[in-house]
Parts: structure tokens; sequence; C-alpha cells
């Protein structure tokens, strides 16, 4: 080999080395990001997984809050007709006595004003058993609003929106 080529054959091999080191030099950096994205990555599974079992955690509590509202509006719902109900029958023993002095025997002047005040009585029962029907109406509303497992249009049922009037 001639000397000229000697000198270029070892100028290649010297450029060649040159790039070798260049590129194991840039492979060093590369790793070291590729290490330091994956430490990013790491962290960042951590933190999903934190805030996902928050999230459940906060899923159940509003779960359970839902359940407690709805039994807590089923009693409400519950009251108010065991309210109803007993004005019914507040109502329906003034009917009663009503109608026993009517058909008493005596008509004197005191059973006639203690049957106005039983009629004035029955009418403020049944002004409260209207308003008793319209709260629990409204109750029965918010509940079926409010559960959004029901299939239902909105509207209770007609027989309940008719109330039970006297």
């Amino acid at each position: 080999m001639s000397e000229t080529t000697k000198e270029e054959f070892n100028s290649k091999i010297q450029t060649l080395e040159n790039e070798v080191k260049l590129k194991a030099e840039e492979a060093t950096r590369c790793q070291g990001d590729l290490d330091r994205l994956l430490g990013i990555l790491k962290e960042t599974e951590n933190e999903k997984h934190l805030k996902d079992k928050k999230i459940a955690t906060f899923e159940k509590r509003c779960k359970e809050q839902a359940t407690k509202i709805k039994s807590m509006q089923n009693e409400m719902i519950q009251d108010a007709q065991r309210k109803q109900e007993a004005l019914l029958a507040a109502i329906s023993e003034k009917d009663s006595n009503i109608a026993l002095l009517e058909l008493s025997q005596s008509r004197k002047k005191t059973n006639a004003e203690e049957v106005c005040l039983l009629r004035r009585e029955k009418d403020s029962l049944v002004q409260q058993l209207k308003q008793q029907t319209q709260n629990r109406l409204k109750l029965m509303q918010q509940n079926f609003d409010s559960d959004p497992d029901s299939n239902n249009d909105g509207k209770v049922k007609e027989a309940d929106a008719e109330g039970i009037w006297a």
C-alpha cells in the first residue's frame, strides 16, 4: 500500500471513530432522556392511580348519600300520607258529629250553633287536607324528578294527583 492510501485509510478510520464516538454520546443522551421520561411516566401513572382511588371513594360516598336522600324523601312522603289519613279521619269524625246533632231529637239553638262550629272546623280540616295533599304531591314529584333510575315521564300517578278530597 502506498503512503497516500494508508493516510487516506487512517483518515477514514479516524473519521469513522469520531462518528462512532458522537453516536455513542448521542445514544447516552437519548438513554438519559428516555430514563427521565420513564420516571415522569411512572410518577404520572402513580398520580393517576391515586386520583382514580379518590374518584372511586367519592363516587361511593355520592351513592350512599343519594340512597340516604331517597330514603328520607320516601319517609317524608309516608309522613305526608299519614297526615292526610289523620285529616281524613278527623273530617269523618266531624261529619259523624254533625249527622248525630242533626238527627238528635232536640233541635235546640245550641245544637245549631254546635253544628255550625263543627262545619267550620270541618272546612278548616278540608283546607288542611288540600294543602297536605299538595305538599305530598310536590314531595312525590321531587322524588320522581331526582331519581335517575326511575323510568317515569316526570308526572306523579293520576290517582295521587287528584288527591283525596272530602
